[in-house]
């Protein structure tokens, strides 16, 4: 959610007209940035790994006589290659070139209105001098957005024609922040070095409810983890002192012929300590493998996110911090010996002659 949200949405860091936020709803287009001013300024701040400029506005796609809503994101394909890698969302044919009337569009909202590469369309929209026009787009390539949504309602074209399209000269809509450092104190420096009172500078979540609840909820997958752990640990250790107990036989015999107290605890340590090793690296091999494998293929959750009006992808990878199945590996390691401790020294306690009733 976070990447989607930095690539498409907000950025670390966005910044528009003041007036826009109040009537965002309505897309007014005539609210928009001086373009070549903040790009000089912005230039200028040592901390701003790389920005873009975007135009989003609401358009109809004008087919066999009848129009059908879209989602229409202006931006400079050339710019972008220093924000984010737009190949990856390329299913078919190939991006857009500036400065050229080509769009990329939705896979889903293509297949929906039977639209195919190489096919030309017209939209309209309404222009910031609020007039309407109309311009025709060739379709050059088939997209499939890590946010599901915009599959079904979206195309991207270039900036350029956007700006002639909707009458905007070089003005843009927004600007999008790749920002290294805390967005917070990033948002305020980028605020007094602009110094304009007529624009809205907000970083990453501020704006967007689920993201900021989902940054709430996560803490509680900590406790939720938490209490797998504790019942995982209670089966380990129940497992395990089964397996010792069962073995009483064994310490009977061990006791009757002149096994030392501490001799046979030991033995049972070392036992359970190497088959417990053995069991914990194997088993964070596999899963480190898995989690691997599902890393670069991804799983995929398309029918399930189906209508689903979220900004995270349908194909969902994990990513794996190496640390965690070492720490999960020691700690099942630890676990399962203090587990054997307890039965192996009760049953090394045993007397010689209590001990021969097991024999």
């Amino acid at each position: 959610m976070e990447n989607n949200l930095i690539n498409y949405i907000s950025g670390d860091i966005k910044i528009e007209d003041r007036r826009w936020e109040k009537e965002k709803k309505v897309y007014p287009l005539h609210w928009n940035l001086d373009w070549p001013t903040l790009k000089d300024k912005l230039e200028k701040i040592d901390e701003i790994s790389s920005f873009v400029p975007r135009i989003n506005f609401p358009s109809s796609i004008y087919i066999n006589e009848k129009n059908y809503p879209a989602l229409a994101l202006g931006l400079d394909f050339e710019l972008e290659k220093t924000y984010q890698d737009l190949n990856q969302i390329v299913v078919s044919g190939r991006l857009p070139k500036n400065d050229q009337r080509e769009i990329i569009i939705g896979y889903q909202l293509a297949q929906d209105l039977n639209i195919k590469e190489g096919d030309r369309i017209t939209t309209l929209a309404q222009t910031a001098n609020r007039g309407s026009n109309a311009i025709s787009f060739t379709v050059v390539g088939l997209a499939n957005f890590p946010i599901t949504s915009m599959n079904s309602t979206s195309f991207l074209a270039p900036l350029s024609e956007v700006q002639y399209f909707l009458k905007m000269d070089q003005n843009v809509q927004q600007i999008l922040i790749k920002y290294e450092g805390n967005r917070v104190k990033g948002a305020s420096l980028i605020d007094k070095t602009l110094e304009d009172e007529n624009l809205t500078i907000s970083e990453l979540g501020k704006d967007d409810y689920i993201y900021s609840m989902m940054k709430v909820v996560s803490y509680s997958y900590y406790l939720i983890a938490l209490f797998f752990f504790i019942l995982a640990s209670t089966v380990i250790a129940n497992t395990t002192m089964m397996a010792v107990f069962e073995r009483m036989q064994e310490i009977g015999t061990l006791r009757a012929l002149g096994a030392y107290k501490k001799e046979i605890t030991t033995l049972f340590l070392y036992e359970a300590l190497i088959s417990n090793t053995f069991g914990a690296v194997v088993g964070s091999i596999l899963g480190t493998v898995i989690s691997l494998i599902f890393a670069k293929v991804g799983i995929n959750f398309t029918d399930a996110m189906s209508g689903v009006e979220m900004n995270i992808g349908s194909i969902i990878y994990p990513h794996l911090h190496f640390m965690n199945p070492i720490l999960v590996a020691l700690y099942a390691i630890v676990i399962t010996s203090l587990a054997t401790l307890i039965p192996s020294r009760k049953g090394g306690k045993i007397e010689i002659v209590e001990a021969m009733k097991y024999v």
